[in-house]
């Protein structure tokens, strides 16, 4: 999975065993549970790890937990860093940590120590204040640290035109992401830092987050995809980053454009920006609070409705460009198909379509098929021989039963037999539509 990608191409587990008895005494279990790898992991990374996770499984055997110990502690030193708790040098900034803000007095203090509390220190802290009309401004002026600097809108000029202000303004090698009513843990630019230091193939890293509500209490947390082939294949249907949580590389963002011209989802439109010239990832650690609260959430049909229209032209977007990735030694056949996968169920947007196959193939593909924003209904999964009534809510039905419907359209999704289903489908249904998703 996703998971097991990020680890290979981040080399925490090494070939070599080095041992540091300081460290390993402490840890010598008979039998060793994910809590309790995830225990020792946040020790030596000072982040929060949720074992939880569907894709992540970190159960192993003492052995191999001994050894994940003391490999991890070496590539800590080498990739994570030296000790998470011996700061930087203050004299250059390394990363430029950009905020936006408007009218954010409730959060904003908050949100600004997290970052003054950081482990890491050779950072700067570029704060725009769009124009506010509460207590930002005063909040913001409280804070004397020399390596915040303040920028301030003469005008209203929103989200994207502030961050890519302070995007100009930077003079950090590396840009982290901070909305104005997250929090950060203590060690999310350290890590966030030598993750993109050591793995210079990567032009952006985010990570796992925990939600707060208004008062700042936990509610749950999540993780999106991880490796970069897992994130392409999300990205062709959503945000795969959150915008918080996101460190990048300053050149590579100017490169690119900065942040895309929309009033919405310009963070999802960036990040599909990236993907399709560098490879990127999200760290299976939560480094930051993401703050959920109903302020947040429109009610305004209209505005649900451009974000909805900005959010299908940056996937139409993203099947550009990873469909210009054919020849890309970074992409595996998967992708591949999948992205192709999209772009033909364009074609069926808003019609209704049987798949021919029960199997695991049809499940794949009414992934990209079922998806909400191209209205394709899903009358039946056709089987010759069907041994279930239902896939996913959706009726199984025979393939002699297509012959009492009328102007039906069937898509063939086997990978293997789709010729022998073709034949089958046209003596059984010679004035019908078929199509196949497969074509060797």
């Amino acid at each position: 999975g996703g998971t097991k990608e990020l680890v290979k191409d981040s080399g925490i587990i090494l070939e070599e065993d080095e041992y540091d008895l300081e460290f390993c005494h402490l840890y010598q279990p008979p039998s060793v549970s994910p809590e309790r790898v995830a225990q020792a992991l946040e020790e030596l990374w000072q982040v929060p790890i949720d074992v939880d996770r569907p894709d992540l499984d970190i159960s192993v055997s003492a052995e191999a937990y001994e050894k994940l110990m003391l490999k991890t502690i070496k590539k800590h030193k080498t990739q994570i860093g030296e000790t998470p708790n011996i700061p930087e040098k203050k004299s250059s900034p390394k990363i430029s940590v950009i905020i936006s803000v408007y009218n954010c007095e409730l959060f904003l203090g908050e949100a600004i120590e997290s970052i003054l509390a950081q482990s890491f220190e050779a950072f700067e802290v570029i704060i725009v204040n769009d124009c506010s009309i509460d207590m930002s401004s005063e909040i913001i002026a409280r804070y004397k640290d020399p390596r915040v600097r303040v920028i301030e809108n003469s005008e209203n000029i929103g989200l994207t035109a502030s961050l890519n202000k302070a995007l100009k303004l930077a003079k950090g090698q590396y840009i982290a992401r901070m909305d104005a009513d997250d929090v950060s843990y203590p060690q999310r630019l350290a890590t966030e830092y030598h993750f993109l230091k050591n793995n210079p193939e990567y032009k952006l890293v985010g990570s796992g987050v925990e939600t707060i509500d208004y008062s700042g209490k936990i509610t749950g947390s999540y993780q999106t995809s991880c490796g970069y082939q897992e994130i392409l294949i999300t990205l062709l249907r959503s945000n795969s980053f959150a915008h918080s949580s996101v460190m990048f590389c300053r050149e590579t963002a100017l490169e690119l454009g900065s942040y895309p011209n929309y009033r919405y989802c310009q963070d999802y439109a960036f990040w599909v920006n990236f993907a399709a010239r560098h490879q990127v990832a999200n760290l299976p650690v939560n480094l930051i609070k993401l703050r959920v609260h109903s302020s947040q959430i429109s009610q305004d049909s209209q505005t649900q409705k451009r974000r909805d229209d900005i959010c299908r032209e940056i996937r139409l977007s993203a099947l550009k460009q990873f469909s210009d990735l054919e020849s890309s030694a970074n992409v595996t056949e998967t992708v591949k198909i999948i992205t192709q996968w999209h772009i033909w169920a364009q074609e069926f947007e808003g019609r209704d379509v049987y798949l021919y196959g029960a199997g695991q193939h049809s499940i794949k593909l009414l992934d990209v098929l079922g998806l909400d924003f191209y209205k394709i209904n899903i009358c039946a999964f056709v089987d010759d021989k069907p041994k279930v009534k239902q896939l996913r809510k959706i009726p199984v039905i025979c393939t002699d039963q297509l012959q009492n419907f009328s102007n039906l359209e069937v898509i063939i999704s086997s990978d293997t037999f789709y010729k022998q289903m073709n034949e089958r489908l046209e003596s059984l249904l010679p004035s019908k539509k078929i199509h196949c998703f497969y074509k060797k």
